[in-house]
């Protein structure tokens, strides 16, 4: 199956197509799995879960996919939206939930 960085996940009205931008997820980062670039960083330990979290935000809140994202975007992305939802999001109760949260808890 070849993949198509450039496929709607949008219908014609603009509306996200959840199934459809979650296959073309799944499908890009396996993409970047197999590459050179997404090899190299595996091979020094990392997980390419970073870059998930990236492509899902820009495609679920700012309605970009990485072809059509522009540096504002990413920027919109890693200062804007990691900090808020992923690093410090709060649940209902007074205490943050993000990753960083649960991170700095189990150490």
């Amino acid at each position: 199956m070849s993949f198509d960085i450039n496929e709607a996940v949008f219908d014609s009205k603009g509306a996200y197509l959840e199934e459809k931008a979650l296959r073309y997820e799944d499908d890009l980062m396996e993409q970047f799995a197999a590459s050179p670039e997404g090899q190299a960083i595996a091979e020094r330990g990392t997980e390419l879960g970073w870059a998930r979290a990236l492509i899902h935000y820009a495609i679920s809140s700012l309605g970009v996919t990485p072809a059509t994202m522009t540096p504002s975007d990413l920027d919109a992305v890693v200062f804007g939206l990691f900090p808020r939802r992923v690093i410090t999001e709060r649940g209902d109760g007074a205490e943050p939930t993000g990753c960083a949260t649960r991170i700095i808890a189990e150490q």
